[in-house]
């Protein structure tokens, strides 16, 4: 895997287990559209989606977060739209049902549904 991760030259590097299978779009789904904290736009993913975070380049990380923490101190507003659409995100998308029929799956594991004490009910909204 480390000759793997240092071949890599994408946007996003994502790792599965060698017995895992997944839909053809399972990391778009995994993923949400994030800001290049260099240009200040979209990166990764075409997506008509507002952005819901900010990318860390792994080969320039403390760069990268030394951008994004100095932007996101100063600017309230970006703040917020990144909040916002992020919890719009996680409203329309955060289901179980959804999430494990993107994932690729055809049936659900015997615990889907499964309702432990204390979870929410949105925790487990169908």
């Amino acid at each position: 895997m480390n000759t793997g991760i240092a071949a890599a030259n994408g946007t996003v590097l994502a790792c599965t287990d060698d017995d895992v299978k997944v839909s053809r779009n399972w990391l778009e789904h995994a993923c949400g559209p994030l800001l290049d904290p260099q240009t200040w736009q979209p990166r990764g993913f075409d997506s008509v989606e507002a952005p819901i975070g900010i990318s860390i380049d792994p080969r320039d990380e403390e760069h990268s977060l030394t951008l994004a923490l100095r932007r996101l101190t100063r600017d309230a507003g970006l703040r917020a739209q990144l909040g916002d659409a992020g919890a719009a995100r996680w409203a329309q998308r955060a289901k179980m049902s959804i999430l494990w029929a993107r994932c690729g799956c055809r049936s659900s594991p015997a615990w889907f549904g499964a309702r432990s004490r204390g979870w929410t009910r949105s925790a487990i909204a169908m």
